[in-house]
């Protein structure tokens, strides 16, 4: 009995060694890869928002075609980061699906951040294997938390001359997946430790710029906001709901986080396949990324992604989709924070 306890806990050991040393491994890679993260001579940086990929193991043709859509838009659009929000492999064996897509996001030489969708979780590899993968890949931002996990990322964006200090700041953060209190179904909200990290982030940044940083959020859920954006009379809109939103029965407080904080003044989700559109409510952007994915499953809109240009300096963005033939839609050409 002794020795099976000295076994396990010598192996619980093992395993903390193990995270630790993975976490460290993929600081040194979202480090180096972060590094170049900085405004362009113009003081625009873009961000190339792709979602809902829901690649499946079973059809590689429909991965070759969405493989095919992502160097497409990478050629065209040039971005200076690839925003990946969630539900990306959605169907068993799903190990070789996350390497061959996170391979082609390396092969095409732009730094990337991932968050969980709802699905990425619920195929044959749990929370701390997919997120390995995703951390050590070689263009990828991403870092581990304590639990082994994709940890919630402040991403600092340098401006186009040196010894400005930061110019914009990316948010990376998980909205979880399925509703865990008994009694109240639908999907994941940010958790309250979330709520306040984001708190906490905005006023370290506040501390070490002195002034708020212009922020974007991006994540998979749309906020519970999302649906009076559009509905209000007097907030202007542009888009297409299709659908209606599909967000948590309770409203977690990130919203009143950053009206209150005053960094963030966008976000971004994906989640809603049949959404794209871009609203603003009390001085925050709200937006949809359009749906990047194949044939796998529902989609009424046409295949393509959302493009946001960040302006230096300013808390005001362009933005636009970007549709397979080349088209550009529902263009944005400035979106000021009012």
């Amino acid at each position: 009995m002794r020795f099976k306890y000295l076994c396990r806990n010598i192996m619980r050991r093992l395993s903390a060694f193990a995270i630790f040393a993975a976490a460290i491994a993929a600081a040194a890679h979202a480090q180096d890869c972060g590094k170049n993260l900085k405004f362009n001579s113009e003081g625009e940086f873009k961000i190339l928002q792709l979602t809902d990929l829901h690649l499946t193991p079973g059809k590689p043709e429909e991965a070759v075609k969405t493989f095919a859509r992502i160097d497409f838009l990478v050629r065209s659009e040039r971005p200076d980061f690839i925003a990946v929000t969630g539900d990306v492999v959605t169907d068993r064996k799903a190990r070789s699906m996350w390497v061959s897509f996170l391979e082609h996001l390396d092969s095409c030489g732009v730094p990337y951040g991932v968050v969980f969708g709802n699905h990425d979780r619920e195929q044959d590899l749990d929370a701390r294997q997919i997120s390995e993968l995703v951390a050590s890949a070689r263009g990828s931002v991403n870092l581990l938390d304590a639990d082994g996990e994709l940890a919630d990322l402040r991403l600092q964006l340098m401006p186009s001359k040196a010894g400005k200090g930061t110019a914009a700041e990316i948010f990376l953060m998980d909205s979880n997946e399925y509703s865990t209190i008994k009694g109240v179904d639908g999907y994941g909200w940010f958790r309250s430790s979330q709520v306040e990290w984001l708190r906490e982030e905005c006023g370290r940044s506040l501390q070490e710029n002195g002034r708020h940083v212009p922020s974007v959020l991006f994540c998979h859920i749309p906020l519970n906001e999302f649906r009076e954006a559009w509905e209000i009379k007097g907030f202007e809109t542009m888009g297409t709901r299709a659908e209606k939103e599909c967000s948590p029965a309770l409203n977690s407080g990130i919203f009143h986080c950053m009206v209150e904080t005053g960094n963030v003044f966008a976000a971004f989700c994906g989640h809603d396949h049949s959404n794209d559109y871009i609203a603003r409510l009390h001085g925050i952007i709200l937006g949809y990324g359009r749906y990047s994915g194949d044939d796998t499953v529902y989609n009424d809109l046409r295949h393509g992604a959302r493009i946001i240009i960040l302006q230096e300096g300013k808390r005001e963005l362009r933005s636009y989709i970007r549709e397979d033939d080349g088209s550009i839609a529902f263009d944005c050409r400035s979106w000021k924070d009012l």
